[in-house]
């Protein structure tokens, strides 16, 4: 019961930070990776083929200029207003659209590759699942960028990556990649250093 209040608590305050305290968002993710964010989601680039990519919770728009240079077109979505506001100039040449993971505005088979960088739980419902097996075109890519830890033993990298401990799970250990398997995605988990 702890658990189940303590992951509603983490829930609510990631909800505020991409709402209402959107503002604060990219300190706040400067702070926990001392300064690496961007570069950390830009370790899904290496994992993309060419075709047209979907960013799938954009949030802020860190990723969508780099996927516009590296797989053209390139769209990023979000549920958030806010966060669509904070995307709008760095979105070089990919497009922005709001909407939910689990009802995709796109037509089946639109995308090579959806790119998700350190999703919500939304991730795992089977809802959203189903609509990125849709969206994709035959071989495509599902890629997801889950977990970072900064590396080293002073006292700020050991609290930061005890806040990731209690604030996250990684994909591996959900049921993410069972219900890829199930509707025919070859799963690999790759950590890169």
């Amino acid at each position: 019961m702890l658990r189940t209040a303590w992951a509603g608590f983490v829930q609510a305050g990631f909800r505020c930070l991409y709402t209402r305290f959107a503002w604060t968002y990219d300190a706040v993710a400067a702070l926990v990776s001392r300064g690496e964010w961007p570069l950390w989601g830009c370790a899904a680039l290496a994992h993309l083929g060419a075709g047209p990519v979907l960013e799938l919770g954009s949030g802020p728009g860190h990723l969508l200029a780099p996927l516009a240079e590296h797989a053209p077109p390139a769209i990023g979505l979000d549920r958030s207003p806010d966060m669509a506001r904070l995307a709008w100039p760095r979105r070089g040449r990919a497009s922005l659209a709001l909407g939910e993971g689990q009802a995709l505005p796109f037509r089946a088979g639109a995308f090579a590759a959806v790119v998700s960088v350190f999703p919500a739980p939304y991730i795992v419902e089977s809802a959203t699942v189903a609509e990125v097996d849709r969206v994709l075109s035959p071989g495509g890519r599902f890629v997801v960028v889950d977990h970072a830890v900064l590396v080293g033993r002073d006292p700020y990298t050991v609290i930061v990556n005890l806040a990731y401990a209690l604030t996250s799970r990684p994909l591996e250990a959900s049921k993410l990649p069972r219900q890829l398997a199930a509707r025919g995605f070859s799963v690999q988990h790759v950590a890169h250093a």
